[in-house]
């Protein structure tokens, strides 16, 4: 019976650990098309969703639902208890300042909430912004 405890217990941080792994590989993923980009199009669109082109709301538009999907997930791992708090925090911390308090991203979120799952969407209304950190745009811009 302790060798079978022993086992699951094993399992469960295994399974922990596959979570995590995969989290941080699909941000990654995410992420490094935009370190390529010139234009800093999505920095963009998250600051200035109506002055931003066209074709940058399009690239934001479809980037910032992967985002959101992404970190609803990460949100789920949390709460099913998957992601522990620390790793939480910090997914809370980027979500709260690189994105969703963000103005450009203000006016895309009442559009496509309801792509989120409801649980997220209640916990990120509920948040405020963060305000010791700086956004992704002062940091591009050397603001920071």
């Amino acid at each position: 019976m302790a060798y079978l405890s022993a086992q699951i217990r094993k399992n469960a941080l295994s399974q922990r650990s596959v979570v995590v792994d995969s989290l941080t590989h699909s941000l990654i993923a995410l992420l490094e098309p935009l370190g390529a980009d010139p234009n800093q199009m999505f920095a963009t669109v998250t600051e200035d969703w109506s002055g931003a082109s066209e074709g940058a709301r399009m690239t934001g538009a479809s980037m910032l639902y992967t985002t959101f999907k992404l970190f609803g997930n990460a949100w789920f791992q949390q709460r099913q208890g998957t992601l522990d708090r620390e790793q939480w925090e910090s997914w809370d911390l980027h979500i709260r300042v690189y994105y969703y308090h963000r103005r450009g991203v203000k006016i895309w979120w009442p559009l496509r909430r309801t792509m989120c799952a409801a649980g997220f969407r209640d916990y990120l209304e509920k948040t405020e912004p963060v305000k010791d950190l700086p956004p992704i745009s002062e940091l591009i811009r050397g603001k920071a």
